[in-house]
């Protein structure tokens, strides 16, 4: 379980990081797509304020709900794995 979270956790700065412009030209307009994926404990809601100030500014914002967070009702008790959170992270940056 341990290699599992070290796994996910190197895949985020990796997403992080790739997502990071190489040249800091301020004259360059580009637009950028962030998938942001909320801990444990949180939702979509708590990053209200991140996506507005991203979209504010021309960005495409992604604010993943995973299963058994937030509004969604699945049932979280042996249903609920890093697996299917992995899962459904990587099938909505695919869509």
């Amino acid at each position: 379980m341990k290699k599992k979270w070290i796994v996910l956790l190197l895949a985020t700065v990796i997403i992080i990081q790739s997502s990071c412009s190489k040249n800091e030209d301020a004259s360059q307009a580009t637009v950028k797509t962030y998938v942001i994926v909320p801990g444990s404990w949180s939702a979509p809601y708590a990053w209200q304020i991140a996506k507005s100030y991203l979209k504010a500014r021309g960005q495409k914002v992604f604010v993943v709900q995973l299963p058994g967070h937030g509004t969604d009702q699945t049932t979280i008790y042996k249903t609920l794995t890093l697996d299917k959170y992995r899962d459904y992270v990587v099938n909505v940056i695919t869509r």
